[in-house]
């Protein structure tokens, strides 16, 4: 799929769904031939803040989650998401309506602005949560950032 700002490839077969919460700009992708819960969610929101700096976005959500007695932070960390800088943390979050869930969240800047677009992966599956993330990651590696001269 492709908005004027990014890009990202999933499957045809899977459901998506876009502008879930009326604020945030994104799209949640699920496999519909497969036990989602199992077999992960993934998910892109675009946001818009006062930070200026990716390290400052991510060291305040990481605060706020650390903080938030739902979320248990497991590992933190800096990739790449193809060829964008990225921090990540890995969680755990509970009460969920669904039950626990494991994900990693990937944290990449629009160019030097104000705009942030976090990458999420999701699984309910506490047995094998690791591996299925790593699986997912591959789809998360097509989200582009478009760049043009009014951008």
């Amino acid at each position: 799929m492709k908005s004027t700002l990014n890009s990202y490839e999933f499957p045809k077969d899977w459901m998506f769904t876009e502008n879930v919460i009326e604020a945030v700009k994104g799209v949640v992708a699920s496999d519909t031939t497969i036990n989602f819960h199992k077999h992960g969610i993934v998910g892109i929101c675009e946001y818009q803040t006062h930070f200026t700096s990716l390290l400052d976005y991510f060291t305040a959500e990481v605060k706020n989650h650390d903080s938030d007695n739902e979320f248990k932070i497991f590992e933190i960390g800096k990739t790449n998401i193809n060829g964008l800088e990225s921090y990540w943390t890995l969680y755990e979050a509970v009460n969920d309506e669904f039950g626990n869930h494991k994900s990693i969240i990937y944290y990449v800047q629009r160019n030097e602005s104000d705009t942030f677009y976090l990458l999420e992966t999701l699984v309910y599956d506490s047995e094998n949560y690791k591996e299925t993330l790593c699986q997912l990651r591959s789809l998360i590696e097509t989200f582009k950032i478009i760049t043009g001269p009014n951008t």
